[in-house]
C-alpha cells in the first residue's frame, strides 16, 4: 500500500478484527480490574495503531473509532449480562438442589437428602470417636387420620410433626 492510498479489503479486515478484541474478550473476564486493564490496553493499542497508520484517512479513523467504541460498549453489555446469568443460574441450581433433597410438604429432608446427610454425619461421628445414633419415628394410625379427616388434615399433621422435629432436633 502506497502512502496516502486508501486501505484495501485485507488490511481493513485485519484492523477490524483487531478492534473486535474487546467484544470477544471482555465478556469472558471475571474480575473487574482485569477487564478494565485489558480494556485500557486495547484502547491504547487501538489509538496508537490509528494514529500511526499513515495510509488511513481521517474519515476511516473516525469510522474505526466509532466501531471501537461500539464494540467496547457491546462487550461491557455482554459482560454484565453474563454476570446476571451466572447469578440466576446459581440461584436456580440451589433451588433445584433443595427440591431434590427435601420434601415439599414438610420441608424436611427426603430419603436422598437424609442419606447424604446421614452418611456424612456418621463418618463425622465415628471420626470424632462418638457413638452414632439413628432415630426412626412411626406414626401409628396415620392412615386413619387421612381416612377420617381427609388428606389436608394428614398433610397438616405431617407439617406440624416436621416442625416439632426440626425445632427439637434440627
Amino acid at each position: 500500500v502506497e502512502p496516502g492510498q486508501r486501505l484495501q479489503d485485507l488490511p481493513v479486515m485485519s484492523l477490524a478484527g483487531f478492534l473486535l478484541l474487546p467484544v470477544a474478550g471482555l465478556p469472558l473476564l471475571v474480575r473487574p480490574p482485569v477487564a478494565l486493564g485489558g480494556l485500557a490496553l486495547c484502547t491504547a493499542a487501538t489509538a496508537w495503531m490509528l494514529g500511526t497508520l499513515q495510509q488511513i484517512t481521517d474519515e476511516d479513523r473516525l469510522a474505526f473509532g466509532f466501531y471501537y467504541a461500539a464494540s467496547v460498549t457491546a462487550g461491557l453489555v455482554l459482560r454484565r449480562a453474563r454476570g446476571n446469568l451466572a447469578v440466576r443460574m446459581g440461584r436456580e441450581v440451589e433451588s433445584l438442589w433443595q427440591r431434590a433433597v427435601s420434601d415439599p410438604l414438610t420441608g424436611l429432608l427426603n430419603r436422598d437428602g437424609w442419606m447424604n446427610l446421614a452418611g456424612t454425619a456418621m463418618q463425622d461421628a465415628i471420626g470424632a470417636g462418638h457413638q452414632p445414633a439413628v432415630l426412626f419415628i412411626d406414626m401409628d394410625f396415620f392412615k386413619r387420620v387421612n381416612d377420617e379427616h381427609g388428606h389436608q388434615a394428614g398433610d397438616e399433621l405431617l407439617r406440624e410433626l416436621g416442625g416439632i422435629i426440626d425445632a427439637r432436633i434440627g
